[in-house]
């Protein structure tokens, strides 16, 4: 009795595995948060020694843009700072009608470093005095 010897060729069906590929690139996709209304590629932070990175993204962040000649950037819009306070003014009412105490809102000013500092300092008494307490200054990171 001879046993013959089969050779076959065998294939690998790969389409479990591309499909599992697709889906992680979605998940990760997803995960990642881009978004164009909080970084603006026009804005060139400042650096500084003293600058610390957020661990931990506060519940609810409202991101500040000031451009070099004093335009602010706001939910994807320009404003001048006269126009911004009714602006704000509005975004105080939507907080108000989701019942978001202001003090609870974290405000991140994202300045440019050629924007001169009473730019933001002015803009951050506006928020103080609509009632916003928690703010925090974006620069680069910079180590001696």
């Amino acid at each position: 009795m001879r046993i013959r010897s089969t050779t076959e060729n065998r294939e690998m069906d790969m389409t479990p595995m591309i499909d599992m590929v697709f889906l992680l690139m979605t998940f990760f996709i997803f995960l990642l948060n881009y978004s164009d209304v909080e970084l603006d590629e026009r804005i060139k932070l400042p650096k500084s020694e003293l600058a610390i990175p957020t661990k931990v993204m506060p519940a609810e962040p409202l991101i500040i843009h000031i451009m070099a000649d004093g335009t602010i950037l706001f939910n994807g819009k320009e404003y001048s700072p006269l126009a911004f306070s009714e602006a704000l003014g509005q975004e105080c009412r939507l907080y108000g009608y989701k019942k978001i105490p202001l003090d609870k809102i974290t405000v991140f000013f994202r300045g440019d470093n050629r924007t001169y500092t009473g730019n933001v300092l002015n803009l951050a008494k506006e928020f103080k005095k609509q009632g916003f307490g928690d703010f925090r200054f974006t620069a680069i990171s910079e180590k001696p």
